[in-house]
This record gives structure tokens, sequence and C-alpha cells, in this order.
């Protein structure tokens, strides 16, 4: 088996590096295996703003992809066996593939999709004030609004949560990916951890998971939602 002691050093530093790097998340618990410490390091690549980082961490970080690629191993088209002339079936991870592009077919002609998701532009609504075009308020960037509604909504929240934070309470997380965890995830295992009243429960598809420190007052189930939230009603 190769040695991978070199790769769980740059998984280390990179953890390390965009904790230091974050909002707010300096003291997050790191996982001790490198499977959880992979998860909190895609996390906090997902919630980081635009930037740039130091070229330390950049050369870090493409020497980890490096060594990550050759742990996986390469897959070469001679790799593939054909089923029939020029059509070869092949499941697994899309990285590991030595192929000059990747095309997502979505028809039987494999030409990818011909349904056109464009609306006229005069159907897309206008702001009141400038004209410009009206866009969802997601937290994806700095302009998204935070309006009186959104700050009594968030201040009775804080206020149910501080009421409550050393009682017998479920924080109960379904369905929360990696993408967005500092919402609803982290907030949940920071709150569970200072509570040993507590119960975190995960109810995830391949993702359900929780740090070492509150693991003895966590459930987590790997499954579909509505099957499991079926099953138990």
């Amino acid at each position: 088996m190769k040695d991978n002691t070199k790769t769980n050093t740059l998984l280390n530093d990179l953890v390390e590096a965009f904790k230091a790097d974050s909002d707010g998340y300096q003291d997050l618990e790191t996982p001790k295996d490198s499977e959880g410490k992979r998860r909190i390091l895609r996390s906090l690549m997902n919630i980081r703003r635009p930037g740039p980082m130091s070229e330390a961490v950049v050369h870090i970080q493409d020497e980890y992809l490096r060594e990550r690629t050759q742990e996986k191993g390469i897959v070469t088209l001679s790799d593939i066996p054909e089923i029939q002339a020029r059509i070869s079936l092949w499941q697994g991870d899309i990285t590991r593939l030595a192929v000059d592009a990747i095309v997502n077919a979505a028809n039987s002609q494999m030409l990818g999709c011909f349904i056109s998701m464009r609306i006229p532009t005069e159907l897309i609504p206008k702001c009141p004030d400038d004209g410009s075009d009206v866009v969802m308020n997601l937290r994806s960037d700095d302009s998204f609004v935070e309006d009186e509604g959104w700050g009594k909504a968030s201040a009775a929240y804080s206020d149910f949560l501080y009421r409550h934070s050393k009682n017998h309470v479920l924080y109960l997380e379904l369905g929360v990916g990696s993408n967005t965890p500092v919402i609803i995830k982290y907030p949940f295992w920071q709150m569970s951890s200072v509570n040993p009243a507590a119960v975190y429960a995960c109810l995830n598809y391949e993702e359900a998971y929780c740090p070492e420190k509150i693991e003895k007052q966590s459930i987590c189930i790997d499954g579909d939602t509505g099957e499991v939230l079926e099953q138990l009603l």
C-alpha cells in the first residue's frame, strides 16, 4: 500500500490554512480521520469568499491535488473497454479520466441538451429604482439584502436559541450538505458541544457525520430523507 504520509501532511496544512482564513471558524474542531478532514476542507473552500490566497497555500493545494490524483489513479480511454464501436461504459470519479473534455450528453443522440433555458428579456423583472434586472436574494456575495423582516426573524431565532441553550434540545439537521454548512451544520455542532444535554441528529444521504467531540450525543443516519421519514411515520 502506498505511503500517504505526505498527502495527510498536506491535507492538515490546507485545513489549518483555510480555518485561519475563514470568518469565525478558526476554532473549528478538526476531525482526526482523513475523510473527515477532507469534508471540512471542502466546506471551508465552499464558504470562502472570492479573493487572493497566499502563494504558499496555493502551492500546497496544487501539490495535495496532484498527490490525491496519483493515489486514486489515472484512467485512460484504453483502460475502458468498448461495448460497441466507439462506445464505452464506465462508472467512477470523472476527475481520474485522462481526456481532453467531458460533455454531459442529455439525450439519445449523445449531443447534449437541446432545450433552451433562456427566457425572453422582457419577462425578467426589473428594479423599480434603477431598472436593473432583479435577481434572487441569495447569500452568495456581498449583495445579500437583510431587510427589516429578515432582521426581526434573525433576532427571534437567536433569542430562541439563547433561551433554550442549556435545555434538553434536539438539533435536527435534514439534508444539509457541505456546500453551505455555516448556516446550520457548524452552529448545530458548536451548540451541541457546549450543552451536554443537547442531542445532534443528522439525516443525510452519504453525508451523515459529526465531530468526534459530540459523537456520544449524536445520531447520524445515512439515507434518503423522504424514505427514512416515511419509515419512521
